[in-house]
């Protein structure tokens, strides 16, 4: 008798089942493989024909490039001529269509990426178009400032003089130095003479807080720096000191020490702090240079 188990029905096709299962994994397992060499040989012939398609029309768009730039360059002044006249005729299109903000975003977008990619191509051209310009591009920008310093003369001169008028009013160093500033001037041009454009405080031996403290210690009880102003005759009434106005005066007349020059000897010794005093604007105006 055989040492051999006999097997059911059941367990037979159940082994059966197993190795058919085995047999299916296997070969799916070996076409798979198949599929996969397959593909990677396919993939790897389509790149080489990739590299020889890019290769060959690198070397067309290059002649093509280059075959192009000829042309532009043998024929700028008939392309200028074409360009100006296409521009002419849509004019209207064009500048509606740059005045979008799409097309102002696209712009700053390429010029962006441009600048980052081919940074000296781009400042080639810059330099190339600001040389070409530059004449031009002078003349134009001074026409312009001139233009635009006609048209609003009238209200800088207006909001220069309101600044000006409220620096006065709070700023008593300010307003000093310009009440110097004047006098300096007046006085150059009566003995025909300027400032020649520079400023008197560097001329002046003093700093502009050097001459407010030297005023106000100088001040009479009726004295501020908001009554500082011209004799009125119509308003002065001497018994009413709101009524009073007071003047930067001269001990010794700028009269009796003339100068053409801010370096004249003259000059610095009318504008000395011992010369300088605040005074009664009636009293200045009746004196006058008598003392």
């Amino acid at each position: 008798m055989s040492g051999r188990k006999k097997l059911t029905d059941e367990e037979r096709l159940e082994k059966e089942r197993k190795r058919g299962r085995d047999k299916y994994y296997a070969t799916k397992a070996k076409n798979l493989a198949k599929g996969a060499d397959f593909c990677k040989n396919l993939l790897e012939k389509q790149n080489e024909k990739d590299r020889i398609r890019y290769a060959n029309n690198l070397e067309h768009r290059t002649k093509k490039h280059a075959a192009a730039r000829k042309y532009r360059i043998e024929n700028k002044e008939e392309l200028s001529k074409k360009k100006k006249k296409t521009y002419l005729k849509n004019r209207d299109k064009i500048l509606k269509k740059i005045k979008t903000e799409e097309f102002k975003e696209n712009r700053r977008a390429k010029r962006k990426t441009d600048r980052k990619n081919n940074p000296e191509k781009v400042r080639a051209k810059d330099r190339e178009r600001y040389h070409k310009s530059k004449d031009k591009t002078r003349e134009r920008r001074i026409k312009n400032a001139r233009t635009a310093r006609e048209k609003n003369r009238e209200e800088r001169n207006k909001k220069a003089n309101a600044i000006r008028k409220e620096k006065r009013k709070n700023d008593p160093a300010f307003k000093l130095r310009d009440i110097v500033s004047r006098s300096v001037l007046n006085a150059l041009k009566k003995a025909g003479s300027s400032k020649k454009g520079q400023s008197c405080m560097k001329y002046l031996p003093f700093s502009e807080t050097d001459i407010v403290i030297h005023i106000q210690k100088q001040f009479e009880p009726w004295m501020n720096w908001s009554n500082h102003g011209i004799y009125d005759y119509r308003t002065w009434d001497d018994n009413n000191s709101s009524t009073w106005t007071w003047q930067l005066d001269h001990i010794i007349p700028q009269s009796k020490l003339p100068s053409v020059s801010m370096e004249d000897e003259n000059f610095k010794k009318c504008w000395a702090l011992d010369n300088l005093r605040p005074y009664s604007a009636k009293l200045n105006v009746s004196e006058g240079d008598r003392r």
